[in-house]
């Protein structure tokens, strides 16, 4: 009885893992729907990655807010987007956030001497 029990505790542990080992996180989730065209579904795994800290996440939403795919465009959730992953040292968000502060769009008030720094660390990296 105690063979087919740790039989039994073995499948079960396989079973498991296989599960586990081909779940995707909500960045690789995001990219395969964000692939199909499916901008809004893409933009719910993402902010699933960034509620888990998961600055490619950050950087991915922001792209979908400040161009309005899949949501609502919205430069100022974009931004603080584009932040968050540029001070964990996303250098695709650093550069990007230098951008829109150079630029001051819509409601970003312009900043050129913090476009700079941004600038300067996506170089630096």
């Amino acid at each position: 009885m105690i063979r087919g029990a740790t039989v039994t505790t073995t499948w079960l542990a396989l079973f498991v893992w296989s599960l586990l080992a081909h779940a995707q996180t909500g960045f690789e989730a995001g990219l395969a729907a964000y692939a199909d065209g499916m901008y809004g579904e893409a933009a719910r795994h993402w902010q699933r990655g960034t509620d888990e800290g998961d600055s490619r996440s950050e950087f991915n939403l922001a792209v979908l807010h400040e161009h309005g795919k899949g949501v609502n465009p919205d430069i100022d959730r974009a931004v603080a987007l584009y932040h968050s992953a540029a001070k964990k040292g996303f250098i695709d968000a650093q550069f990007s956030l230098a951008n829109i502060l150079l630029a001051g769009p819509g409601e970003v008030k312009k900043n050129t001497d913090e476009a700079l720094m941004w600038y300067l660390q996506a170089a630096d990296a």
